[in-house]
């Protein structure tokens, strides 16, 4: 394809969003037909290849699937969680592929407790119920702070706390753990870390910590945590990794690739439904190599340019 189709990119951009925001702007192009692109959140407007306009996003053309699109909708009636404009229009929004990839499995427990046996969790139990942009009732009611889990399964014996990174990094938010006597209290009641090693120094192991908090007082019990990453991103998955030296039982947190993830949901499907919504899904985030032509073209021309506007957030 013609890498102008795809759009205006950031040529300043890290490499790893660069080439994410390549693919999305060609997956717009190619898979969703779609010729016009939109812009960034106001104030600032600016026009970008991996972003749906206006039109597009009430189509839910972000949402690979109904059961997505049916659940973005529903966890909006809840309350704070969702960013609407960036979880509707960007492509490149780890959000929407939290909700591409969890709501298909929020609707289908069979299909849910397939996958979680074939990750070596079956010990937690059969789910009961997966949330997205998970934060408990209680926590909501003391306002405690604004954590939330980008999904939490909710199992016979305990729960499972899951954390999605597409392209964004680890980030705090509206707490650290250091320091907290609402922390402590959690780790003085479900042993998550090693009272000698509670040393919260990266966003990783900051947030993880956090969404990991919040999980035990859900499950009331000490559960496993998912971190899953782009198969390109290899610091994620470094980041995360420091996370496990805090633990008391590091085998609690398992560190998965988005490729491994999807593949497995495909492995587990029991129809042709469910084996075309992770096609779609293998289509839409990993199979970079149908955008890596249109990519090297980018790359070729960027050697040439300025460095591009300062990148915003991606969720």
């Amino acid at each position: 394809m013609d890498a102008r189709s795809l759009g205006p990119q950031r040529p300043g951009d890290p490499k790893l969003l660069r080439r994410i925001r390549a693919h999305q702007s060609w997956y717009r192009a190619e898979v969703l037909n779609l010729d016009d692109w939109g812009v960034t959140a106001p104030p600032h407007s600016r026009e970008y290849g991996s972003i749906l306009t206006s039109k597009a996003a009430e189509s839910g053309a972000n949402f690979t699937s109904v059961m997505a699109a049916e659940a973005y909708r529903r966890r909006r009636l809840t309350g704070w969680g969702v960013e609407p404009y960036r979880c509707e229009r960007y492509l490149t929004s780890s959000q929407t592929l939290t909700l591409n990839l969890f709501a298909p499995l929020a609707v289908d427990l069979d299909w849910l407790n397939r996958v979680l046996d074939s990750l070596d969790l079956a010990g937690v139990g059969r789910p009961e119920w997966l949330e997205i942009e998970y934060q408990p009732r209680f926590l909501r009611a003391g306002r405690r702070d604004r954590t939330l889990a980008d999904a939490f399964i909710k199992t016979a014996s305990t729960g499972i706390v899951i954390e999605t990174k597409l392209a964004d990094q680890f980030s705090r938010r509206w707490s650290t753990v250091v320091g907290s006597s609402f922390y402590e209290q959690v780790n003085a009641e479900f042993s998550l870390w090693n009272s000698s090693q509670m040393e919260f120094d990266t966003p990783a192991r900051d947030q993880l910590g956090r969404v990991h908090a919040l999980g035990a007082l859900a499950a009331t019990s000490s559960p496993p945590i998912i971190m899953i990453h782009h198969p390109l991103d290899e610091s994620g998955a470094k980041n995360a990794q420091r996370y496990r030296e805090l633990l008391q039982e590091p085998s609690l947190l398992k560190i998965l690739d988005l490729e491994h993830f999807i593949r497995t949901m495909m492995d587990a499907a029991r129809s042709d439904a469910q084996r075309n919504i992770a096609e779609q899904l293998l289509l839409r985030y990993v199979a970079h190599e149908l955008s890596d032509d249109a990519f090297s073209i980018l790359e070729e021309t960027r050697l040439g340019r300025a460095v591009g506007p300062r990148m915003e957030p991606t969720t």
